[in-house]
């Protein structure tokens, strides 16, 4: 499962190299790299492109957080009905992310629908841009790793 969530965060990368809103100060601790919905990349994205207000965009990203717990066990029973399970069968590669990418949008359009946003093309757009800035922030955690550090 981690694997196909890393190798998911990598094929995204190089989508996210063409934008430029990135965040300036990336969280870069494990446990947030890991979360699926980052609060405060949720917070910008419904605030800037969704157009909601800081409390509509805050409960969202509260219930997202919540509900990011309980996704890699949502998506480790969808793949166990398959056969075979395709986190377990390499040459599933395709199926296992495929499992991952729509249980990820599932939990995140019940949360939107429960907060009266309805258009499914809405909901992609801002699902993408989760994505986007997501692997941005990888991205500058790499770089901020890779800094030299200064001696005083």
């Amino acid at each position: 499962m981690k694997q196909i969530f890393f190798y998911s965060c990598c094929i995204s990368l190089i989508y996210c190299l063409q934008t430029d809103n990135l965040l300036a100060t990336p969280s870069c601790t494990k446990e947030e790299l890991m979360k699926f919905f980052p609060q405060p990349i949720v917070m910008n994205v419904l605030v800037t492109d969704a157009h909601l207000s800081e409390k509509d965009a805050e409960a969202i990203s509260k219930e997202l957080a919540i509900k990011d717990n309980s996704l890699t066990q949502l998506v480790d029973e969808k793949a166990s009905q398959q056969k075979p399970n395709p986190f377990k069968d390499s040459s599933q590669r395709d199926k296992a992310i495929k499992i991952y990418q729509e249980t990820l949008f599932e939990v995140f359009a019940k949360v939107l629908k429960e907060h009266g946003i309805n258009d499914e093309q809405q909901m992609r757009s801002l699902l993408d841009e989760i994505r986007s800035l997501k692997s941005k922030m990888f991205i500058e955690c790499i770089r901020q790793q890779q800094k030299p550090v200064k001696n005083p």
